[in-house]
């Protein structure tokens, strides 16, 4: 079965039979570090049960975010859950950030679990493990980091262009993060990047005041640091592909503000 997630290639075999089996746990705690694919794994699982390529539109999926929550809204959210779905078999729920959680949201959870409903099915997303009681009525999956190989690979099959950049040295040095990398000390680019892009493009004429070259070795040092963060966030693939074509078209002495415009718009 075909998986839009990259990795993770256990989990998927065992959410396949599951699948093919049509019986599903009513909870799922995904685990691991922020940025391996757990809520879009979760989100993919959810529109194959639900038989949707967009389950968000769907009127059987409920999506929580626990950073924005509290114990009324989660209460809220949990009643919601009780109702019979109202086109399939299955309502499907997505409870992302569960980290978030304090202990009392945590409970309220909790006595869902124990007393699931038959047509509930719940994905409890997580940056790391909640209360024991809450852990031993799921289904755990844990989600690791990506070896250097899988990174190599991801590059690959997204075709990254990395030119010069050797990421077996990147990735390849014990404890991870391989070599160090010099911050992009001409422009704050990681302000840049967060900016809304509507903000983004008022910066552009700043920018365009450099000249060529130092622009071009400013992205170049900031598009190093977004290579590093794949290992991660391998969803920053595409900055990294916006920011080498940057890179690219600033060498070659094309429009600077062009370029600036449409990397600020690309992400």
């Amino acid at each position: 079965m075909d998986w839009q997630t990259y990795g993770h290639e256990q989990v998927k075999k065992i959410l396949n039979l599951q699948l093919k089996s049509g019986v599903f746990p009513h909870a799922y705690l995904f685990v691991g570090p922020q940025g391996l694919g757990k809520k879009m794994l979760a989100m993919e699982m959810a529109g194959k049960v639900l038989d949707s390529i967009d389950p968000g539109k769907h009127p059987d999926f409920l999506f929580y975010d626990s950073k924005n929550g509290n114990l009324e809204s989660i209460r809220d959210f949990l009643e919601k859950l009780s109702y019979k779905p109202f086109v399939g078999k299955y309502k499907l729920a997505v409870i992302d950030s569960a980290e978030s959680l304090n202990m009392q949201s945590q409970n309220a959870i909790l006595k869902t679990l124990e007393e699931p409903s038959p047509s509930t099915v719940i994905f409890i997303i997580s940056a790391r493990p909640l209360l024991p009681t809450v852990l031993s009525r799921c289904q755990l999956f844990n989600f690791n980091r990506f070896s250097q190989n899988q990174v190599n690979k991801f590059c690959s099959v997204k075709n990254i262009k990395t030119e010069n950049i050797d990421l077996a040295e990147i990735f390849g040095c014990p404890g991870g993060l391989g070599v160090e990398v010099q911050k992009a000390d001409s422009f704050a680019w990681g302000e840049w990047k967060a900016m809304p892009k509507a903000q983004r493009l008022f910066k552009i004429l700043e920018l365009a005041e450099k000249d060529n070259e130092a622009l071009a070795e400013s992205l170049y040092k900031f598009f190093k640091q977004e290579i590093l963060s794949l290992k991660s966030y391998p969803e920053n693939y595409k900055i990294v592909l916006s920011l080498g074509e940057a890179h690219n078209n600033l060498k070659k002495n094309l429009n600077k503000k062009l370029i600036l415009q449409k990397l600020a718009l690309s992400f």
